[in-house]
C-alpha cells in the first residue's frame, strides 16, 4: 500500500538505519529522520534508503512484509499513477 516512508539518520546499536512509515510510534529519533517520500511498497523505500546508508532494516511494527497479490499490485499501480 502506498505510504510515506522515513529512515532514521542515526543508526541503532547494531549499526542499522531503520525505515518506518511516517507517524510510526516506534521511531526512536523523530527529529532526525530523512523523508524518503511516498512509495507503493516498502522494498522501493529500502532501495532508496540504501542510496544514503549501507545497512538498512525495516520496522517490524509499521511495515507489513506480506506478499501482495497480482490484483492488489494492479490496484496499487492504478492508485499511484492516477493520483500523482
Amino acid at each position: 500500500m502506498p505510504a510515506n516512508y522515513v529512515v532514521n539518520t542515526k543508526p541503532g546499536k547494531d549499526g542499522n538505519h531503520k525505515i518506518h512509515v511516517q507517524g510510526c510510534s516506534k521511531i526512536s529519533y523523530p527529529s532526525s529522520c530523512l523523508d524518503l517520500g511516498i512509495h507503493i511498497n516498502y522494498s522501493i523505500a529500502v532501495k532508496e534508503a540504501k542510496l544514503y546508508f549501507p545497512k538498512i532494516i525495516t520496522c517490524e511494527y509499521c511495515i507489513d512484509k506480506k506478499e501482495v497479490s497480482v490484483k492488489e499490485k494492479i490496484n496499487l499501480f492504478r492508485f499511484f499513477f492516477l493520483n500523482y
